[in-house]
């Protein structure tokens, strides 16, 4: 069995692009999204309220319970500026809050 070596070497872990880590360009803008959301928002809130997509500069957020969307509401105005700061390429200007029971229901009826 012979093993040719590359001529340039390792690659640095973290140094593969999308279209070299084969995804496809959704799922790749999906990943972008969620790892700046979570850079803004920090690892808590995230989790408590996701990002689902950016749909004409607005950012979809689903909301699990009721006591966090009212704490959400207050933090937006200056997650939206920080995230409007840090990752302007998404194109961010408005946030939706989408409550995960109304969603789930929703995605029932459709089946």
């Amino acid at each position: 069995m012979g093993f040719t070596r590359r001529s340039k070497g390792f690659s640095p872990l973290g140094s593969a692009t999308a279209s070299g880590l084969g995804l496809s360009a959704t799922r790749t803008n999906e990943l972008i999204l969620q790892a700046a959301w979570r850079h803004v928002a920090g690892p808590v809130i995230s989790r408590r309220a996701p990002a689902i997509r950016v749909h004409r500069g607005v950012l979809e957020l689903r909301i699990d319970q009721p006591a966090w969307r009212r704490a959400i509401e207050h933090l937006l105005p200056e997650l939206g500026a920080k995230l409007a700061r840090e990752h302007a390429a998404l194109g961010v200007t408005r946030f939706r809050l989408i409550d995960a029971s109304v969603r789930d229901e929703g995605e029932r009826n459709r089946s």
